[in-house]
């Protein structure tokens, strides 16, 4: 082979060198700036480029040594709480697993809401879909969460009552402080979703003590009389607007919260309205407070006895969670719920 040959082919070989080397740093270039730009693609490449430490370190466990481990971890007390009462059963009516389902029935309810309440739509779109979730969780019907939202605050998330209720739900956060400590705190009852999730678990315990949903809403509201169930009337009716909303009816925004008086008295001579025939907790008998100026008690003979009310022991009313003390309807009175 001839000197110039030997060169040309020299001269050839460094020009696709640099060619090469140019292609190497402009992938390397573009690279770089892909998983600037995009840090899902720089952790999948730095996943590929190594394994996990947790696979290095410790040997692989398998799915029922998982949840074994799971199932040995304590629990909070909240967290405790919070199981005992979902798993218990309720009353039918005060469960619906097919309300809000659909994200357009959600759009449905969110507009009406927004449009009734005066409610800005992005928080309303989150608190209706946090309500669905929550009503899934502990077994209530979403639409019912919301219906005691509308009837206690108005969907403003900063109410407070004289009592001392706050949040959506009017939760007396004094009394439930230790629910709160799960969320951060009392402070926490202002939070939307924190003061949601906390008046859901006692409202839903309300319904088991009581044993149905009319009672429920008495003992969450503190009613005082079996009678009294206007607050219940009231979130019932707005319960079935919501229902109405939800299947896509055209329902006005203009209608009125309290129902008339006729639907108050028909709810409190339904058999739900009642109080329980069959109670489940332990019975005693505790006598009425007789007035000052009644002389009539003091001489009550054998054969007329002085009234009496058969009602739940007090100890035994206080469950775990114990109770919500509200206004009872704008009166400005506080009730205890339970006897």
């Amino acid at each position: 082979m001839s000197v110039p040959a030997v060169r040309a082919t020299l001269h050839h070989s460094a020009q696709i060198s640099r060619y090469f080397a140019y292609l190497v740093c402009f992938i390397v270039i573009s690279g770089l700036i892909l998983g600037w730009l995009s840090p899902a693609l720089r952790q999948a490449f730095m996943v590929r480029l190594a394994p996990p430490v947790s696979e290095i370190s410790q040997p692989a466990r398998s799915v029922l040594e998982v949840k074994k481990l799971a199932k040995a971890m304590p629990l909070s007390a909240f967290e405790a709480r919070v199981r005992k009462i979902t798993s218990a059963r309720i009353a039918p009516d005060a469960r619906d697993e097919r309300a809000l389902a659909s994200v357009e029935e959600r759009k449905w309810v969110v507009d009406y809401l927004a449009r009734r309440y005066r409610v800005a739509r992005e928080p309303l779109n989150k608190l209706v879909k946090e309500a669905f979730i929550t009503g899934r969780e502990f077994g209530l019907d979403p639409l019912l969460l919301l219906s005691v939202i509308a009837i206690e605050s108005r969907f403003n998330p900063y109410a407070e009552s004289g009592v001392g209720a706050q949040g959506l739900m009017q939760v007396m956060s004094k009394l439930h402080a230790d629910k709160f400590e799960h969320f951060g705190g009392v402070a926490a009852a202002f939070d939307p979703l924190a003061n949601l999730k906390v008046g859901a678990l006692i409202l839903k315990d309300c319904i088991v003590r009581g044993g149905s949903l009319a009672q429920g809403l008495r003992l969450y509201v503190g009613a005082t009389s079996k009678y009294d169930g206007i607050y219940g009337a009231k979130v019932q009716a707005e319960r079935e607007r919501l229902r109405n909303v939800a299947q896509g009816h055209d329902i006005s925004i203009h209608l009125p919260q309290k129902p008339s008086r006729s639907i108050i008295q028909a709810y409190n001579k339904t058999p739900r309205g009642t109080a329980l025939s069959r109670p489940k907790r332990p019975l005693v008998a505790t006598a009425y407070a007789a007035s000052k100026n009644s002389k009539k008690v003091a001489t009550a003979t054998a054969s007329q006895p002085p009234k009496i009310l058969i009602a739940p022991a007090s100890r035994a009313a206080q469950l775990e969670l114990g109770g919500n003390h509200q206004k009872v309807d704008g009166r400005g009175e506080s009730a205890e719920l339970g006897v």
